[in-house]
């Protein structure tokens, strides 16, 4: 396979995850509101076990398929700072100074206990 056909699967499957994630955190909002377990719940149980399964296949082919744990640690690290770089760039964008002031009590208290 062309190098130029992988980036170009590479940026498709990109802006299909780009789509995905919008669809999935509006529906993920529709459900809290609806049964009332609240956005914060939502954003710690479905978001966060939604946003985690592709890590896991990642992980999971990488040991069983092609026999590189290295890879699968290495895409684990790679995905929680590449998430910690998100909030620092929200951060750094957020218009009204600090983003994380803004978060209400019960995330700092999921936060906390995560």
């Amino acid at each position: 396979m062309s190098l130029a056909l992988l980036w170009g699967q590479l940026a498709v499957a990109a802006v299909f995850i780009l789509v995905a994630s919008v669809f999935l955190t509006k529906t993920a909002d529709v459900i809290a509101v609806r049964t009332g377990i609240g956005r914060s719940f939502a954003g710690v149980v479905l978001l966060a076990t939604a946003t985690s399964l592709p890590e896991m296949g990642t992980g999971v082919s990488s040991v069983a398929l092609v026999g590189s744990p290295d890879m699968a640690v290495g895409a684990a690290f790679g995905s929680n700072l590449f998430n910690l770089m998100i909030i620092g760039l929200l951060d750094i964008l957020w218009l009204n100074r600090y983003i994380l002031n803004h978060v209400g009590m019960t995330s700092v208290i999921i936060g906390t206990l995560g």
